[in-house]
């Protein structure tokens, strides 16, 4: 391989043409440690160590620029790849450029690149997938395309290859989905990048990394039920917040949806702001409403808002302006909330919904006591329990619920390394109990889900795959203890759990989904389908409690919290969401 080096002002560039016949050294990946989250570098921002091509090229400031002219030549990987996620940054100076990525390649017989499926990174065409020969697989609307963000510049780009299912994405933005029913895409190969064919076009890629997945059986998580079936309404494709409510905001008679600045006003759902509106990157970033409530907090007779900002932040109440329009007055309702997922729930059983999370600064479990005379505006602390240890750390974020665990007519609150039986009297104290309740976690249930008399608990992961139920048994003694059963391991990161009996048959079905980009594409199974699903709650022949996945929506996903409640006014309950792929209501038709 030959570099010429030359130096203007201060930027240095390396450029060259990488010969088929270069002996390189063994791959970025084998020379440097695994990135964090999985993620391993390809390329190292310096060299062409791990990859061997004939296009030209350079290397200017952690860059790697490709310069358009034979259409085939290419810079390839030397390792070969198959069920992957590669993400990058990229640019082209050519916006009609056939710049592109070709994956699960395989060698051309000159050695000068390779055929394979292919992404192209031209703006106009971005994401659009391509076979080998040329022929589109599948592409992205025009509207999706027009609501691509935040692009700067610079765009980024991932492409999930895992089993028959490819997807291109571009600044979070899904542009491509296509399944290979037909298996006659490649399903291994090398990975190469193209500048294309004008002479003109340079294409800049950095920050280049590959993730490479477990193989997973192929065909549907899911299939939609016969008997109860939903219809989407879109009210939103903006990334708008992650937690959602419901509520009669104007006193109209109808349902209304409060997602992060906005409510929703219905029928119609006409948005309304109720604070100013910002613009969040939804592949690099987060809202600032993970949680949202509704509640007459004053009780004026007009419902407010309760927020939670990102984890260790404030959460908030926003009074409610009794229809004038405007701006709605902002409180604190404590300063730092350590709970991704806090609950609003009648804690003392006064009738009168309180609010449950950890506090990040005593990082103890609290419950904040909403106001009860009519006017006043504030809330009560209530100390749970002692201050987490650090060993004890995740549990501070992670799983949160409400239910009564021993049967005793008290709600008791749940973790997911300990329960805490609630006081017979006011402000006595909650006596706590460890136990073994899964990993990190969602909204957590206690119900009896196998019929036998007493409470479990369900829960599900909230960054890594996995719903479970985990069945209350007693030993020789009589103590409680508890044995995990797995729902489904299928689906990741589902980041927000509800329950509800969706088909009135007595016993508690699920409803959850996958949540998108939750840590920005590092959690695991960050790029698979976002779903949505129902589990109907049933009991096999020797009575254990088992659930039965039927898909609702096949993208839209979930953010941190569902709310099931009839919005349309026909009866039946709904379900309503709000994430990073926008606000939906799934109306209940059947």
């Amino acid at each position: 391989m030959t570099l010429v080096a030359w130096t203007s002002r201060s930027t240095r560039m390396l450029v060259g043409a990488a010969t088929t016949g270069a002996v390189l050294a063994a791959t970025v990946a084998a020379q440097q440690p695994a990135a964090a989250h999985g993620w391993t570098p390809i390329f190292d921002g310096r060299t062409l160590t791990g990859w061997k091509g004939a296009a030209q090229y350079g290397i200017e400031e952690g860059t790697l620029v490709l310069r358009g002219g034979s259409a085939s030549d290419a810079l390839c990987t030397e390792r070969s790849y198959g069920d992957f996620v590669l993400r990058f940054r990229a640019t082209t100076s050519n916006v009609g450029a056939h710049s592109e990525v070709v994956f699960r390649a395989q060698p051309t017989g000159d050695a000068r690149g390779a055929a394979g499926p292919a992404v192209s990174l031209a703006p106009a065409t971005t994401g659009t997938l391509h076979d080998a020969r040329g022929h589109e697989l599948a592409s992205a609307r025009a509207e999706v395309i027009a609501r691509i963000r935040d692009t700067a510049q610079w765009a980024d780009h991932a492409i999930s290859a895992h089993g028959g299912q490819v997807r291109s994405f571009v600044n979070g933005r899904l542009l491509a989905d296509h399944i290979d029913r037909a298996a006659v895409l490649p399903r291994a190969g090398v990975v190469c990048l193209r500048a294309g064919d004008d002479a003109s076009t340079s294409l800049r890629l950095r920050e280049i990394e590959i993730r490479e997945l477990p193989p997973r059986p192929e065909g549907p998580l899911a299939s939609p039920s016969a008997t109860v079936q939903f219809r989407q309404h879109v009210l939103s494709h903006e990334f708008v917040s992650e937690g959602v409510a419901v509520a009669d905001v104007d006193r109209d008679g109808d349902v209304d949806v409060i997602a992060g600045a906005l409510w929703f006003e219905a029928p119609s759902w006409r948005p309304h702001e109720l604070r100013p509106v910002q613009s969040f990157s939804m592949h690099r970033g987060y809202s600032d409403s993970f949680v949202d409530f509704a509640l007459d907090v004053n009780r004026d007779g007009w419902v407010d808002v309760v927020q939670f900002d990102f984890p260790g932040r404030a959460g908030y109440w926003y009074e409610n302006p009794q229809g004038k329009g405007g701006a709605w007055t902002r409180r604190v309702v404590h300063p730092a909330v350590a709970s991704e997922s806090p609950q609003m729930d009648d804690v003392n059983g006064d009738g009168r919904d309180d609010l449950l999370f950890v506090d990040a600064a005593s990082r103890q479990l609290v419950w904040m006591e909403a106001p009860t005379r009519v006017g006043d505006t504030a809330w009560t602390r209530h100390v749970i329990g002692a201050p987490f240890s650090q060993a004890r750390g995740r549990a501070m974020p992670h799983g949160l619920g409400l239910g009564d665990v021993d049967g005793d007519g008290r709600r008791d609150v749940l973790s997911i390394d300990a329960w805490y039986r609630a006081p017979e009297r006011g402000d006595d104290a909650w006596s706590e109990t460890l136990a073994d309740l899964g990993a990190p976690a969602a909204q957590m249930y206690a119900f009896d889900a196998d019929g036998d008399g007493d409470r479990d608990i369900v829960s599900s992961s909230a960054h890594d795959y996995g719903l479970w139920y985990h069945e209350q048994v007693r030993d020789s003694s009589g103590a409680a203890r508890w044995i995990q059963h797995t729902i489904d391991d299928h689906v990741s990161v589902m980041h927000a759990l509800a329950i509800a009996d969706l088909d009135e048959d007595g016993k508690m079905d699920l409803v959850t989904g996958k949540r998108f980009l939750a840590h920005n594409g590092n959690d695991p199974g960050e790029y698979d389908p976002s779903v949505l699903l129902w589990y109907r709650g049933g009991r096999d022949s020797a009575g254990h409690a088992t659930w039965t996945p039927y898909l609702i929506d096949g993208e839209a996903g979930v953010g941190l919290q569902n709310v099931i409640r009839d919005v349309t006014g026909d009866g039946r309950p709904d379900i309503v969401s709000s994430n990073k792929k926008g606000v939906f209501v799934f109306e209940r038709v059947r």
